[in-house]
């Protein structure tokens, strides 16, 4: 017959509480990190990450368009080509256009009778009472 410990157990027949070799010596403890240190390395990955992100996005990004102010590169023959007004003033607005690009591309663009208006107007301004 066998004998009984103190939990009226049987030395016998193993029980989950007493199977296997056991050590006395501690299991070895994980280093923790205070709140404050850990909140801050998630604050710096989180920033890294932030920083690799945006530069990925600019490594990806097409280029901007170029700003096209090249005036068309016929705009002094249609212009020197207007009837009605002589070669000193549509050189004179002719030097107008290029100093001002935005207008020599609405000028080139306009339709005829309007291109002759703008001169029209340009020249009174410049030489008035001719």
């Amino acid at each position: 017959m066998s004998e009984l410990n103190a939990n009226g157990e049987s030395e016998a027949t193993p029980s989950p509480s007493n199977q296997g070799a056991t050590s006395s010596a501690s299991k070895p403890k994980k280093a923790r990190i205070g709140g404050d240190e850990e909140d801050g390395l998630i604050a710096v990955i989180s920033r890294v990450g932030d920083r690799l992100a945006e530069a990925i996005e600019k490594a990806c990004a097409a280029p901007p368009p170029q700003p096209t102010n090249d005036l068309p590169h016929d705009l002094f023959n249609m212009l020197i080509n207007l009837p009605g007004f002589d070669a000193a003033q549509l050189n004179l607005y002719y030097q107008y256009l290029v100093a001002n690009k935005d207008m020599g591309c609405a000028f080139y663009n306009l339709p005829f009778d309007h291109k002759l208006m703008w001169v029209a107007m340009f020249v009174s301004e410049r030489f008035p009472g001719q």
